[in-house]
């Protein structure tokens, strides 16, 4: 049974049993509410309230770059945090080839001139968990995320810190990223070596919005 938008009744009104069937009973069942899309959603929910929960089933925004896969569900979970609909639905991106090599600027983590990087909907917060393997050339790397608004830094809670000298050393963390801006934002793998020299591969990137 799928979810149907309530319609308001009037005194006077006939409760019939094909409507509370459908519009009671049908939408307890599915426990919230469904919308093709975020367009779909905002004109059935013009004035949300903090706290309610819809379900996209067509969605424009995730998306997600990997030079090997990337994990972009046909569907999302959103909540209303007061301020926008977050994705609290985990959206992720692979990269297994060799990015390339570092230098003493950070950069973004390229495989075949393709970034691994995700893009979806947040709040101020989001949960993010990346690792990648440092390939090192006698020197260390740092594994980072950036968005459009929030600059990668070697200190706070963006990196995982240096890696030893020596070959595939894996970098891995998840944390909780502040300092967003709430809407649309892209997540993107970024690199350093405090010399030049050194790759990463195998890269992994996911996020989950935090209402």
């Amino acid at each position: 049974m799928a979810w149907v938008s309530p319609t308001n009744v009037a005194t006077g009104d006939v409760l019939t049993a094909s409507k509370w069937n459908q519009e009671v009973v049908g939408n307890a069942i599915m426990g919230r509410a469904v919308f093709t899309n975020e367009a779909a959603r905002d004109a059935a929910i013009s004035s949300p309230e903090e706290g309610m929960i819809a379900y996209l089933t067509a969605p424009t925004v995730p998306a997600a770059t990997g030079a090997t896969s990337t994990s972009v569900p046909t569907g999302i979970t959103t909540i209303y945090n007061g301020s926008v609909w977050v994705c609290v639905t985990e959206v992720g991106a692979a990269a297994t080839a060799a990015s390339q090599t570092l230098t003493t600027s950070t950069a973004d983590l390229a495989v075949s001139a393709t970034n691994t990087s995700v893009t979806l909907v947040t709040g101020t917060t989001a949960l993010v968990m990346m690792t990648a393997r440092f390939n090192g050339a006698s020197n260390y790397g740092t594994l980072n995320v950036k968005t459009g608004t929030v600059a990668a830094s070697s200190t706070g809670q963006t990196t995982p810190g240096n890696f030893g000298t020596g070959p595939s050393h894996v970098a891995s963390r998840t944390f909780v990223m502040t300092g967003l801006t709430a809407g649309t934002n892209t997540f993107t793998l970024v690199g350093v070596a405090n010399v030049g020299g050194g790759t990463f591969d195998q890269h992994s990137l996911v996020v989950k919005g935090i209402a």
